[in-house]
């Protein structure tokens, strides 16, 4: 969610991080493309949706997502997104940035534990 939204005569913009070291990334999946069910330690996340459609899993509450929706999931927060169609998600990543934490507790391709 944005931190702040300014108003301009042109529109608006709306400020996501300020000033903070932050990993920007943009995700494209596949149709029927679905992340582990995982958490992680040393982050927060925040996804926009920009194309596509898919349901993302936050906790125990399911959410059917669509272009221009928003969440953010904290540290230790157990998630997973589940792409319907092609999907292009924009995520910004609070804190530490490390590929070794993701715990995965459940993963369709087989992967385990952290990933290597």
């Amino acid at each position: 969610m944005p931190k702040e939204t300014v108003q301009r005569p042109w529109g608006r913009y709306e400020v996501y991080a300020d000033n903070e070291k932050v990993t920007v990334k943009i995700h494209h999946f596949i149709a029927g493309g679905v992340w582990s069910l995982q958490y992680h330690n040393h982050r927060d996340e925040f996804f926009k949706i920009l194309e596509g459609e898919g349901t993302f899993r936050i906790g125990e509450e399911y959410f059917d997502v669509k272009p221009g929706d928003e969440l953010s999931v904290k540290r230790t927060q157990l998630h997973r997104f589940e792409a319907k169609t092609s999907v292009k998600i924009l995520e910004i990543l609070y804190g530490l940035w490390d590929e070794k934490d993701i715990i995965r507790l459940e993963d369709k391709y087989g992967r385990e534990g952290t990933n290597d």
